[in-house]
């Protein structure tokens, strides 16, 4: 299991399933340093294990991921009483044909289509929860430097 922290204490915890190791290190360096604790999953098998045996607040899942779509994976978390109410947020390309399903019904807090500037990527979850970004702020935050990351 990967993982990135800041030295700050993380007050959510992502479970990240994602196929790309290289789109994952991105979206694990993005996300941790705004104050995500981040689970690395590189297959929707590996991200019910994890999801299992330490329920994170919410999970990011890249619609490109092989091994088992989407609605599998859904099917196999929902039945489980430890994972069934975790929020899920879905990531990909080309997602408009998912608008017309009831995401709302299984728990599905929205979706996003892959970010071309990832400095906004935490602050659209965090729409798509309804959390609030007071829940990310380190007490020295002003005085970090935000990277400025861009994704291609």
């Amino acid at each position: 299991m990967h993982t990135y922290s800041r030295s700050w204490s993380v007050s959510r915890t992502l479970l990240l399933i994602h196929p790309d190791p290289y789109i994952r290190d991105m979206l694990d360096i993005c996300l941790s340093y705004v104050g995500w604790h981040v689970l690395i999953a590189g297959s929707p098998l590996e991200g019910l294990a994890y999801a299992v045996q330490d329920p994170p607040d919410v999970i990011l899942f890249d619609l490109s991921t092989s091994g088992m779509n989407f609605f599998a994976f859904l099917k196999r978390l929902r039945k489980n009483p430890l994972t069934d109410s975790i929020p899920i947020v879905l990531i990909g390309n080309e997602t408009d044909w998912l608008q017309s399903l009831p995401l709302k019904d299984l728990n599905v807090a929205g979706l996003l289509d892959y970010p071309t500037d990832l400095n906004q990527f935490h602050s659209q979850i965090l729409v798509l929860l309804n959390w609030s970004e007071d829940d990310f702020r380190p007490s020295n935050y002003g005085e970090l430097k935000q990277p400025q990351v861009t994704l291609r």
